[in-house]
């Protein structure tokens, strides 16, 4: 076999998140597979999950471990990225890219992130770590960077489902605001990161 293209829509699947569920909506992907090299390659793609938008493209390639079995390298570009959590209306601007490399082991449930940039014009946060999802509970350890980030914006950026009451009161009580600089670390061991209802 010397190739494949693939047409993938998944429109009609959820994300779900913990207890959550958000309806997935996309145009229909265009994806080309080279086996000589393991590699997918997919073109620009909209996407849509729950009220957040954006638009893809990325190089997928599989992978074996020794450790910890099948791997999969990303290298994903999304533009004009509008993050709307279900607390907040429509942001004033989307990012205009923000770009992922990184790589997934998805037995294990582990998230390595190399690089993770958001940029719109006057702002940048770039986080490196990884996260672990297992079914004893939920770790990460990363290093975020940022600058010129808006009240707004952070309230996107902060995942809901990690720390809700401190992002609840930020949410409701913070209405306006620019960090111009910021530098911090987060570990948190598997299962110490409390979840909806912990």
């Amino acid at each position: 076999m010397k190739g494949g293209q693939f047409r993938v829509d998944m429109t009609s699947m959820d994300l779900r998140i913990d207890q959550d569920h958000f309806p997935i909506a996309s145009s229909i992907a265009e994806i080309q597979w080279a086996p000589e090299t393991g590699q997918f390659t997919m073109k620009n793609a909209e996407l849509k999950i729950g009220k957040s938008s954006a638009t893809l493209s990325g190089i997928f390639v599989l992978g074996l471990d020794e450790q910890y079995g099948p791997t999969v390298g990303m290298s994903v570009t999304a533009t004009d990225v509008n993050l709307v959590p279900n607390d907040l209306g429509s942001p004033a601007s989307p990012f205009d890219q923000v770009v992922f490399s990184g790589w997934s082991a998805p037995l294990y449930g582990a998230l390595g992130i190399d690089d993770l940039v958001a940029s719109k014009p006057g702002e940048k946060v770039v986080t490196k770590g990884r996260v672990d999802m297992l079914r004893k509970g939920l770790g990460f350890d990363m290093h975020v960077t940022g600058a010129g980030v808006t009240a707004d914006d952070l309230k996107r950026l902060w995942p809901y489902f990690l720390s809700r009451d401190s992002r609840d009161w930020f949410v409701k009580n913070v209405k306006g605001g620019t960090v111009d600089s910021a530098d911090m670390q987060f570990s948190f061991p598997v299962g110490t990161a409390a979840m909806k209802g912990e």
